[in-house]
């Protein structure tokens, strides 16, 4: 057990926030009003390594390895063995029952986490086998612990989560899948659900070195740094041509890892619901570029329309970039100046512009007046920035010396 402890030093200033959808209290600010402007998080005050969140709930992780759980609490995502399973929470609480954590990842109401010793941990909603087990007889705890045998023997290095499945990459680069797997989305021949981490034979010989999962595909980046989607491709969210006046949901689904084309070797992949943005190599982070495909209805492909595209798309309008998030339908980018933009879904305030119209193109989003983002990276280039969001909410935490 682990118990949650202060990380901020006497001369460090931090700050989070929080804007979007707040119907179960995921933004974590005290109560459950959508925010279309970001809103200032007085409690806790903790050095934060990432963000993320799922559906309608919220993980965040400190540099020190606790864990913090707020909103939806329907299928005990939040973590907390003693919380009602219809009691949601609308401020961060630590999760004291877990190991140190190293990185997370949320699904619509599962979560994943890697631990220190490289095992992997996962609890919440199991109706698909997203868990990748089941708890043994009399054992009361809400957390399945995969240790190294079920991946070969090696530690997960890296994991995402869906809608209703799960992947890992072990220390040997293997990609594992499991879960819900009617779409093609576990990349295995056939289209059942399996219980299990399962290693992805169409993938062997690949070194694996990053996944995105989206609702019902999944996204692997490998070595290098080329990116291979399968599952359901109905909106070229797979990189390949959608059928055209196509009849059953099967002719819609790409089954084999799909080499995505005209794509630059990439750093990063990110999924949304329906979209991938991925990120290009480079030392030069200002030198950086995101390319965008997939689902665009929503303007969540930046590239102002609303067309849908299975081949990348460079967002042109973005200089740079330093890190990247996506929601189901809104992405986060900071750019190489430092700047925080969104683009998207917009019904809820995901991206923070003081307004619920979706943005077709990035646009800036302007912290309050009194911890101006910008001033900020100006006066104190120490700044460490963390940007994460949830299906329709978004956060950024800084870090200053004052």
């Amino acid at each position: 057990m682990r118990s949650g402890a202060m990380a901020a030093s006497a001369r460090e200033s931090i700050l989070l926030f929080s804007w979007g959808a707040n119907s179960y209290g995921q933004l974590g600010i005290g109560n459950t009003i959508d925010q279309s402007s970001p809103v200032f998080l007085e409690n806790p005050i903790q050095k934060w390594q990432q963000i993320t969140g799922g559906g309608a709930h919220t993980l965040l992780l400190t540099s020190n390895g606790d864990l913090y759980s707020c909103g939806w609490n329907k299928e005990e995502q939040l973590g907390h063995q003693l919380l009602q399973k219809d009691k949601s929470l609308n401020i961060p609480k630590h999760i004291p029952d877990l190991p140190k954590i190293l990185k997370v990842a949320c699904g619509w109401s599962h979560n994943l986490a890697i631990d220190e010793h490289g095992r992997l941990i996962s609890w919440g909603s199991n109706k698909y086998g997203q868990l990748g087990g089941a708890q043994e007889s009399g054992n009361t705890s809400l957390y399945i612990i995969l240790d190294k045998a079920a991946f070969n023997s090696e530690p997960v290095i890296d994991i995402g989560a869906g809608l209703r499945h799960s992947a890992a990459i072990n220390g040997t680069g293997s990609l594992f899948t499991w879960g819900d797997g009617k779409k093609g989305q576990l990349g295995h021949p056939d289209l059942t659900t399996i219980k299990k981490p399962t290693q992805v034979s169409s993938m062997a010989g690949m070194i694996c070195e990053g996944v995105s999962l989206g609702s019902h595909f999944t996204a692997v980046r490998t070595v290098e740094g080329d990116v291979y989607c399968f599952g359901d491709n109905r909106h070229g969210q797979c990189g390949a041509p959608p059928p055209n006046n196509a009849v059953g949901d099967a002719s819609k689904l790409v089954l084999l890892p799909n080499k995505v084309d005209r794509l630059p070797p990439v750093s990063e992949i990110h999924c949304g619901w329906s979209h991938c943005l991925a990120v290009t190599k480079g030392e030069d982070k200002r030198r950086k570029m995101i390319y965008s495909w997939g689902r665009g209805d929503y303007g969540q492909l930046g590239i102002g329309n609303t067309i849908d595209q299975y081949q990348p798309q460079e967002i042109s309008s973005l200089h740079g970039v330093q890190q990247v998030c996506c929601g189901s339908e809104h992405n986060l980018a900071i750019n190489g100046d430092g700047e925080l933009f969104s683009w998207g879904w917009n019904e809820h305030g995901s991206c923070g512009n003081a307004d619920t119209s979706n943005r077709l193109t990035p646009g800036l989003v302007l912290l309050p007046k009194s911890h101006d983002l910008e001033k900020s990276t100006s006066e104190s280039p120490t700044l460490n920035v963390i940007i994460g969001s949830g299906a329709g909410c978004s956060f950024i935490s800084t870090i200053t010396n004052t």
